[in-house]
């Protein structure tokens, strides 16, 4: 739509919901509708929207629905975590009757931040969601890390996609396909090569393989 001029309709605004929706995804999107993008936290099992976005967030963080849910932020062992420190998301549901949910666990990441937004809403704030518990990898250490997903958020033209694998405690490799239309994609993968080394340091042993597809897994980065 951006690269071939396609005029679309100007929606009111855009709720997006599902996959974790980078900072690169929501402006394509804004660009291409001349819309404001609200991304929302939902799951099947809740069926509605757990957490919800707002004018004031700038994509930071999210309004808990606590008149439907309570939401708690837990450790691996289901112990409640303080705010600001991240962990396990597990929802309570309060409107199901026929078959309840307590402290169920969604398998997402994310941060307790309970401050009120400036927006004046009374309701709670989440981080956004860090990403799904299944991203996570095990370092040589035994330590849990999250794969990034947004990397790539400031270089989007570099690679068409692209793929974490592990195959064994501290092992990571990372499929990426180039996008070899764009001049620069060689410059920025290399930086996000080095960035990731850089944070990871020797915590885990990072490898980089060029490929010509990647196989779609739902919509999952």
């Amino acid at each position: 739509v951006i690269k071939h001029g396609i005029k679309l309709p100007r929606p009111i605004n855009i709720s997006t919901c599902a996959s974790v929706l980078t900072a690169s995804i929501k402006q394509d999107i804004e660009t291409a509708f001349g819309s404001l993008v609200f991304d929302d936290y939902c799951s099947n099992e809740t069926v509605a929207r757990v957490a919800t976005d707002c004018l004031k967030s700038n994509g930071k963080y999210l309004h808990l629905c606590s008149d439907l849910y309570h939401v708690d932020v837990v450790d691996d062992y289901g112990h409640k975590l303080p705010s600001n420190v991240e962990g396990n998301v597990a929802v309570t549901v309060f409107k199901n009757q026929v078959q309840p949910l307590i402290k169920y666990m969604q398998g997402d990441r994310a941060t307790y931040l309970g401050h009120i937004c400036e927006c004046g809403s009374p309701f709670p704030c989440i981080s956004k969601i860090a990403g799904r518990e299944q991203q996570m990898v095990v370092d040589k250490y035994g330590n849990k890390l999250m794969m990034l997903s947004g990397v790539f958020d400031d270089y989007p033209n570099a690679v068409l996609r692209f793929q974490y694998r592990t195959k064994g405690k501290g092992d990571i490799r990372m499929l990426y396909v180039p996008n070899k239309e764009y001049a620069n994609w060689q410059q920025e993968c290399n930086t996000v090569f080095s960035y990731l080394k850089s944070i990871w340091g020797d915590r885990l042993d990072l490898s980089f393989e060029e490929v010509s597809q990647i196989s779609d897994d739902r919509g999952k980065i």
